[in-house]
């Protein structure tokens, strides 16, 4: 489970290194089959490049539950994953009933994830609408403003978050301020995510910055294009101005989410949150300092700068009243 979790999401699996055994063990469970499903309805190989590097493996799930509850379902997709993306959230559903009945899939990270979501009490539909949300990031592809690519976001990675959140934070917070606050966290995630996707989306017939912003830096589908098929922005100061602009937005969803890192009780706990947010900081100074070159150098994160994150971390959690201040 962990290694599947290190592939898949390697700022989350570090970051969970931090939390007590058990929580880190759910978390990991429910990440690796989030990420199955993902893999399921959006297949690595209908991308131009899958996101990180790692073993094709989204048969696993696929292969495991094949006598799924709803074969009719499955027609055509549970090894091929269905002509259409509507079959394959036929399919990811059908996936889901499997796990949630318990049925044994003979596959420790999936009996696993039965066990974790029955005992922390996470809810099937939660899982349906961050796929809803995934489908519609996958189907759109080109969004006219900020607030309708947020809405996707907050649909896909902020209900990842809020379920991860459920995990670690035994307390509902269902109606308080905190949980917009794990939103952010999750949309921030989410968005520094496609900004580092960003030559990958358009080979692939994608742009997902937000056709409001293109418009209010002067620059245009075929500026994008261009810069892609050229293999960089040449400085052009309009895309360095834009992207600046993403950065700050995204900056200020992580001030945002650092509020809730008082709420966590458990000091193991906060400190991985803390973590998980220091990351993401750190990716977008590394967006900042590539000069706004993300078609030349698409930034990368490695283990040095993994560790580089645990200051700021470290503070984070340790002044949790300040720590939006810190970001």
């Amino acid at each position: 489970v962990a290694g599947h979790c290190r592939r898949h999401a390697p700022d989350l699996a570090f970051a969970t290194f931090f939390l007590p055994r058990e929580k880190r063990s759910a978390v990991q469970a429910v990440v690796v089959v989030c990420r199955q499903l993902i893999d399921i309805l959006v297949p690595p190989h209908a991308a131009a490049t899958p996101v990180d590097d790692h073993e094709d493996d989204t048969c696993d799930l696929e292969s495991a539950t094949s006598g799924c509850p709803t074969p009719q379902a499955c027609e055509g997709g549970c090894q091929g994953g269905g002509e259409s993306i509507e079959q394959r959230r036929t399919v990811c559903s059908a996936i889901l009933e499997y796990l949630y009945a318990g049925r044994e899939t003979k596959q420790p990270e999936l009996d696993g994830f039965h066990a974790v979501v029955k005992h922390h009490g996470v809810a099937r539909e939660r899982f349906e609408h961050m796929l809803d949300g995934v489908a519609s990031l996958a189907q759109v592809h080109r969004y006219a403003t900020w607030q309708r690519l947020h809405d996707d976001l907050d649909r896909a990675a902020g209900e990842a978050a809020r379920i991860i959140w459920s995990i670690i934070d035994a307390i509902d917070h269902t109606d308080d301020a905190v949980t917009p606050q794990v939103n952010a966290l999750g949309t921030a995630c989410g968005m520094i995510h496609l900004l580092g996707r960003i030559p990958d989306d358009w080979r692939a017939g994608l742009l997902r910055l937000p056709l409001g912003d293109l418009v209010k830096f002067g620059l245009s589908d075929r500026d994008i294009g261009s810069f892609v098929e050229a293999g960089t922005t040449q400085g052009d100061v309009r895309f360095d101005e834009m992207l600046a602009a993403q950065c700050d937005r995204v900056r200020n969803l992580l001030r945002g989410a650092a509020r809730a890192i008082g709420s966590l009780r458990d000091t193991r706990c906060r400190r991985a949150v803390a973590v998980m947010i220091a990351q993401q900081v750190g990716r977008l100074d590394a967006l900042s300092q590539a000069g706004g070159d993300l078609v030349a150098k698409p930034p990368a994160q490695s283990a040095l700068d993994r560790l580089r994150a645990l200051p700021l971390a470290f503070r984070l959690s340790s002044h949790p009243s300040r720590a939006s201040g810190m970001i």
